[in-house]
């Protein structure tokens, strides 16, 4: 019975055994994987490519790693930000990394085509992995921003007739109608425009005559810089008399303070041509003096890094690059702007623009001591991280530009050709004389 017994627990356990081996493994595929994608820019914000609009993005580094951490392959991406990966190994799975991007971007929203700089693949074949890029001092929060502009008031602006005329001034985007009220029609009798009404955050007392205008995000302040124009006098500057080369810092409630007198800190922007104040209006509508000035002192353009801290702006008189921190605006520091290549004249630099870091400036050639021929518009990139200038765009501007005005007919002396800059009055009647100028560059990813 014995013996019996340990047959019977000996069968038992061998049976057991057999029934322990032959039981399925659930053990993962392992297979060798082809990863590709586009690294791109999500202008937009979706999570979604628009391949006409959204361009690729270049030299971001993609890295597939194993699971013992060695990397697998990696690839920088081509100029329309693709790449590809091919993972010989046989893994279960790889992780892909994207790296080298530069400071300006950041990875974007999560989305359909769009995953994470990092994300795990499992290897079962091909995989499709994107990544979705966003520069943060192009997001605008609003479909309906508020925009700014500045207006001019004839005269001296330290005249207390004048002491109620708006400067700087607000409105929404979608400010306006676009059918006139009473029937008439969109330009008819009763067109109600300045719907809501603007908003005055300075008066000419406070600014004088301003152009470029720049918008802190981080404390919702405005800034804009002095400008130089015929019949219309400068702000004041530190010392309370009017001064051509004044940032003016605006609040969204309309308090204006100086952010820095560049003229009071080692920077010459110019002396007023203006007549003085206390002079009779007369004086203020001919203000001959100011005649062969304009565009060639005071400042341009003005716009912020995309990271709030520098303002940039545009020095006429000395046609240099300003830059100004806005926490240390006393340190202001200046460059010149060299001459993209303008014979018969001077470089005229005047406009600014900025994306991805790099400040954008636009010049015309004055063509003064040439002809028309010599007429040529450029715009200059510039690199504060110590890339210099560099000529990205170039244009001919003496072609054909039909009227200047829309009275009868259009002959010779009414057409809207550009003209070589002058500094004398010869002009004929009607005064038509078009002279360049590139005063401003924005930036739109269509």
């Amino acid at each position: 019975m014995l013996h019996k017994y340990l047959r019977l627990k000996l069968i038992f356990l061998v049976l057991s055994t057999l029934f322990v081996i032959t039981i399925p493994q659930s053990v993962p595929a392992l297979a060798a994987c082809t990863i590709n994608g586009q690294v791109y820019r999500d202008y937009n914000a979706t999570g979604i490519r628009e391949s006409l609009l959204e361009p690729g993005v270049e030299d971001i580094r993609v890295t597939a790693y194993l699971p013992n951490g060695n990397p697998a392959d990696f690839m920088d991406t081509l100029a329309d930000g693709s790449y590809t990966l091919n993972i010989i190994q046989n893994v279960p799975q790889v992780r892909i990394e994207f790296t080298n991007i530069p400071d300006f971007l950041r990875s974007g929203p999560f989305g359909g085509q769009s995953d994470t700089t990092v994300t795990f693949v499992d290897c079962a074949g091909a995989a499709v992995i994107n990544l979705a890029t966003a520069n943060p001092g192009q997001y605008c929060h609003s479909n309906n921003p508020t925009l700014v502009t500045s207006c001019f008031v004839v005269g001296d602006q330290l005249d207390p007739a004048v002491a109620n005329q708006p400067t700087v001034i607000t409105f929404p985007y979608d400010a306006g109608e676009l059918t006139d009220p009473t029937g008439v029609g969109p330009y008819g009798v009763g067109s109600q425009y300045d719907q809501p009404a603007h908003i005055t955050l300075a008066f000419a007392p406070e600014t004088g005559s301003v152009f470029g205008v720049a918008h802190q995000r981080s404390s919702d302040n405005y800034f804009l810089s002095s400008h130089m124009k015929r019949h219309t006098g400068f702000g004041p500057g530190d010392n309370g008399q009017p001064n051509s080369g004044v940032i003016y810092r605006v609040t969204p409630a309309g308090n204006v303070s100086i952010l820095v007198d560049l003229n009071a800190n080692g920077i010459n922007t110019g002396a007023d041509p203006h007549p003085p104040t206390g002079s009779p209006a007369l004086d203020w509508q001919i203000d001959a003096a100011s005649f062969p000035l304009v565009s060639k002192m005071s400042l341009g353009d003005l716009d912020i890094s995309e990271d709030d801290q520098f303002l940039y702006t545009v020095n006429l008189f000395s046609r240099s690059l300003v830059r100004i921190p806005v926490a240390a605006p006393l340190t202001a520091t200046q460059i010149g702007i060299p001459n993209p290549g303008c014979v018969g004249g001077q470089h005229r630099p005047f406009g600014l623009g900025i994306e991805d870091t790099l400040i954008y400036i636009g010049i015309v050639c004055d063509a003064s001591t040439g002809t028309a021929a010599n007429l040529d518009a450029y715009v200059t990139a510039y690199d504060p991280n110590g890339g210099g200038f560099v000529p990205v765009f170039r244009m001919d501007m003496d072609y054909p530009r039909r009227c200047a005005d829309s009275a009868p007919g259009c002959a010779a002396a009414r057409s809207a050709d550009w003209r070589p800059w002058t500094d004398t009055w010869t002009f004929p009647n009607p005064v038509i004389y078009p002279q360049p100028i590139l005063a401003d560059i924005e930036f739109d990813n269509g």
